[in-house]
């Protein structure tokens, strides 16, 4: 099949050459599974994160890479997780391909891969990228309406040899409708070197047709382009309107055909006809709550409100035009949109690096340079903490501070005005300095009132301010404007992003110690709290000296691009890290602090250890209708009681040694697991671990081994790695499927048979006469001895780990989201409880497709499961005695389990959902077979067996009746391969 370069092409994941046609990696018979395994674990990128940005409501995370990839992940409201949805594929330059003998190959199994120091190449890949989204119209003030919805459209990309990409998501047909089909514009060497970055700014000014937006990219070559596209509105076609729930018959066949549980009422907005009147009263009401006293029931019916997606879309109407250069003498490392403010007013600020034309620069809307932000400060105030007052006190500082090396620039349009920050190192300091903008598009600076002393800010014209010739700053152009910061920050501000919000600004973000991102404070009053909003920007910065660190979010590789974002529940910052992966952590709120969602490729363990959990979940509770007091015929008793060993990990059936030296062995290594799991999750093993693997990447040696050849610090790192993975595997196996042996073992070592002679009072008083045995090893006596000490043992460990047990099983054993921290947060029933918190985030931080749990349901139904691990060996073991009272105790659970599957889905895949309600299904009748065989009592009867056989026969025909109804859920990933041919539409660079 040919390439034609420029049209669209929706591709399965290994070859990617279909055209204008929207395939599923699903939907191709006996390679569909293959085709989902590739996704899973090739969806993300091959090497470096090299750029990540988001849409303003966060729909859409764009990443790219050292791959050459533009990976565009759509937030899906059904899954609430992020998950691949188009790839552009740009064409990289050839590339030598390094042969390696055998004994290279042994050398990387012990030393692992030499891993690639991207900071001490040329640039590489996807170098920037920005996606295009706005709220439709043509009045600036939709720019700060929060009632109406974002829009999202093209991406924008540029790369390491200076080429520009548009990649078109969405296409009008000859009807007038949407679809997904893409297509790209590109501009073949826009810049002579690598495009630094991007930014897109949304002018809501043309009223014929649409959306207007001008991006800037930042070249090696000292300009900046500025690139003018027009986007037209169009019907999402993805979208799904709320529906509402079946009623009658159809809800009961829903219900027990389609998987869809208990119907919950969607409760829809109402429509109203001033939507700035809703904004408004919906600000009032939020700060008459304040942010953290809103009650977790309005936020979770907020949630159910915002889970759908933008009924519109934005397309490209037209190609792309260059519209000015804003020249500079250096390269461009970076440029932002400042704000919309007028054609002749400021709209854009760049930074450039080389010493002899290093600054920060402001521009107009058409193409002038207004004046130079001057990083130099001679004097500013701040504030120190007097230890002997116990108060802060204001201070001068009059050694001033004189700019090194930018190390960023980062800029937010707000409604009161806009906010610029800058950070510089200053030989061994580093600090951060802010300038602001107000509403009229006026630059800030700091007046003294000559009577009283005291200091405000007052806007002026940049052609207002001093010229660029005094001794404290560095200038490139005589008679230019500088303007000073209004204040000053010391902390590092690598990597620095603002926040986002509509008013105020609440905090910074930037990188440290290169895998550690800190949020630190800069407002001093909360905004809620204000009677009437400030009109000017700067109003609520914090004094320096009092901002405070609020957060530090570590990460296991190295932190290369960050961006923060303000979606529908608060502010987050995206990361791009060294090995591939994007995080989004939450920067507000009950999870402040915590990853909600991860966009990389899985891990093999990650796709297959769920399904095998799950699997062994159901041997292991199907066993128990099979126990050695339950009278099945021998046919059929002899391989189910040799299962429930297996599922039991109990092989004392495999030897013939004496029972009582297998039982104090499997006792203490029992005690041994319980007490390193409690140990692991006091101590934080897990992320201890995870810290000394990011120490030993930050060790000397390690960066001398990245230059040449990987030695002894790579070895102690592939060490260290196999020791946290182990770790986690430990804990997750702990907490999953070697619950019911531990809790077995921990059932049978305190059963004990008492003879007829013996009153059960001689267990009181240390088993005098010795007749109290073990029931599973009849040479251990009870309540003496070593068995004292292992009741006692047993008292004190059990309920401390069943009590650690709970956060863990809930978040189905996975460490990453159980701090030590949160382990004493056991009030469940509260609507802030951070277990429920945690089971949530882990069943949405990754797109699992069909395995994804349902994060509404996941802490229901593992709590559910856990409590029947617990009690199922207790029950049979306990009421052994009575075989009819076993029986009926594990047909109840059973019961419970397939009550609870068919009310509240595990799963958002309904026929995942399925599957999992009709194995419930079939434990519960196993479970019931097993009560008739007991009630029969007779071992040679055939009745027991037949039923057996018509439940599973049942079941089995139940499930292919059930799937034969529903439809699979296919996601669908829109690949655009670049050639080396033109596109079909080339734009002219001049």
């Amino acid at each position: 099949m040919g390439e034609e370069d420029g049209q669209a092409r929706e591709s399965l994941l290994e070859n990617g050459e279909m055209e204008a046609k929207q395939v599923a990696y699903t939907a191709t018979g006996s390679e569909s599974m293959m085709d989902l395994l590739r996704h899973f674990f090739s969806r993300g990128h091959d090497g470096r994160v090299t750029c990540v940005d988001a849409s303003a409501a966060a729909d859409f995370v764009v990443s790219g890479g050292v791959d050459y990839t533009v990976r565009i992940w759509k937030y899906d409201v059904h899954h609430a997780a992020y998950d691949l949805f188009a790839i552009l594929v740009q064409t990289p330059p050839p590339s030598p391909v390094e042969e390696k003998g055998m004994c290279g190959k042994v050398w990387e199994m012990a030393f692992g891969k030499k891993e690639v120091d991207y900071d001490k190449l040329d640039p590489v890949g996807v170098t920037a990228v920005a996606p295009v989204s706005s709220r439709f119209g043509t009045t600036q003030d939709l720019a700060f309406n929060k009632s109406e919805k974002m829009r999202n459209g093209p991406i924008a990309s540029g790369n390491a040899h200076g080429d520009f990409y548009l990649h078109n998501l969405y296409f009008q047909d000859d009807e007038g409708g949407a679809e997904v089909k893409s297509s790209y514009q590109r501009i073949l060497g826009l810049h002579k070197g690598p495009i630094h970055d991007l930014a897109v700014g949304a002018l809501y000014r043309n009223e014929e047709n649409g959306n207007t937006f001008h991006i800037a990219t930042s070249g090696d070559d000292g300009n900046v382009k500025i690139i003018s596209i027009e986007c037209t509105e169009l019907s999402n076609p993805t979208y799904e309107p709320p529906h509402d729930p079946p009623q009658g018959i159809e809800a009961v066949a829903h219900f027990f055909f389609k998987g869809a549980g208990i119907p919950r009422a969607v409760k829809k907005k109402k429509e109203e006809p001033n939507k700035e009147n809703v904004t408004e009263e919906a600000d009032m009401e939020a700060a008459m709550l304040g942010e953290e006293d809103m009650d977790m029931e309005d936020m979770d019916m907020d949630d159910e409100e915002s889970e759908v997606e933008d009924q519109y879309v934005l397309a490209l109407l037209q190609p792309m035009e260059v519209k000015y250069t804003l020249e500079h003498k250096s390269s461009v490392d970076c440029c932002r949109f400042v704000g919309d403010y007028g054609d002749k007013k400021v709209r854009w600020v760049t930074a450039t690096q080389e010493s002899e034309a290093r600054g920060v620069w402001l521009w107009s809307a058409d193409g002038k340079l207004l004046m130079q932000m001057s990083m130099d400060l001679p004097v500013y105030n701040h504030v120190a903490f007097n230890k002997l007052l116990g108060e802060y006190e204001p201070k001068q500082k009059k050694e001033g501070k004189k700019s090194g090396e930018l190390l960023g620039v980062s800029a937010a349009w707000k409604k009161n005005g806009s906010v610029i920050f800058a950070s510089t190192d200053a030989g061994e300091e580093k600090y951060v300095a802010v300038w602001t903008i107000d509403k009229n598009g006026l630059v800030g600076k700091i007046e003294e009132d000559e009577e009283d002393g005291s200091t405000r800010i007052k806007y002026d014209e940049p052609s207002k301010f001093e010229a660029a010739d005094g001794e404290f700053h560095f200038f490139s152009s005589k008679g230019l404007t500088y303007a000073k910061p209004l204040t000053i920050y010391e902390q590092p501000g690598l990597l620095m992003d603002i926040d986002k919000q509509i008013e105020g600004t609440a905090f910074v973000t930037d990188v440290r110690q290169d895998f550690d991102l800190a949020m630190w404070n800069i407002e001093a009053a909360p905004k809620h709290s204000m009677l009437v909003m400030p009109q000017d920007p700067a109003n609520l910065l914090i004094m320096p000296g009092r901002e405070r660190v609020e957060l530090i979010m570590t990460h296991k590789s190295k932190v290369i691009d960050t961006q923060v974002v303000e979606d529908s529940e608060g502010p987050a910052v995206v990361v791009g890290c060294d090995d591939g992966a994007v995080y989004a952590w939450d920067l507000g709120g009950h999870d402040k602090g915590q990853i909600y969602a991860e966009m990389r490729s899985l891990s093999p363990m990650e796709v297959f250890l769920p399904p095998f959990l799950l699997i062994v979940s159901a041997l292991q509770m199907v066993s128990f209708a099979f126990g050695p007091a339950i009278p099945w015929k021998k046919t059929v008793k002899q391989p189910a009681v040799v299962t429930h060993q297996v599922m039991m990990l109990d092989f004392k059936f495999t030897v013939t040694i004496d029972k009582a030296m297998i039982f104090w062995p499997e006792m203490i290594a029992v005690l041994t697991l319980i007490v390193m799991f409690l140990f692991s999750a006091f101590a934080g093993l897990p992320s201890v671990a995870d810290g000394y693997c990011r120490s030993i990447q930050n060790s000397k040696q390690f960066r001398d081994e990245m230059e040449g050849t990987p030695g002894c610090a790579h070895f102690a790192l592939k060490l260290a790695k196999t020791f946290s993975a182990m770790t986690y595997l430990l804990m997750q196996l702990l907490s999953t499927a070697l619950v019911v042996p531990i809790v077995q073992s921990m059932a049978e070592s305190v059963r004990c048979v008492f003879p007829e002679d013996v009153p059960w009072t001689d267990a009181l008083i240390g088993n005098p006469s010795g007749k109290i045995v073990l029931a599973s090893a009849t040479d251990v006596m009870c309540f003496r001895g070593n068995h004292t000490i292992l009741l006692l043992a047993i008292a004190i460990v059990l309920p401390i780990y069943l009590y650690v047990l709970v956060p863990y099983a809930v978040c189905a054993g996975d460490a990453h989201y159980v701090p030590s921290s949160i382990l004493f947060d056991w009030k469940v029933w509260e609507d802030k409880n951070t277990w429920w918190k945690a089971a949530e985030r882990s069943a949405t931080d990754l797109h699992l497709a069909f395995l994804h749990p349902n994060p509404r349901e996941v802490f229901r139904t593992n709590i559910l499961e856990l409590l029947a691990k617990i009690l199922l060996p207790v029950v049979t073991i306990l009421l052994a005695p009575t075989p009819l009272c076993e029986m009926i105790g594990v047909m109840l659970i059973g019961l419970v389990m397939w009550v609870n599957a068919m009310i509240h889905p595990a799963y958002v895949e309904k026929k995942m959902t399925i599957l999992v309600q009709d194995l419930k299904l079939f434990t519960f009748l196993t479970m019931a077979c097993g009560v008739f065989t007991v009630y029969l009592e007779d071992p040679e009867s055939n009745l027991p067996v037949y039923c057996l056989l018509g439940s599973g026969g049942f079941v089995v025909v139940l499930l292919l009746f059930q799937l034969s109804l529903l439809e699979s859920a296919r996601p669908k990933v829109h690949q655009l391969i670049v050639s080396k041919q033109g596109p079909s539409e080339e734009v002219s660079a001049e």
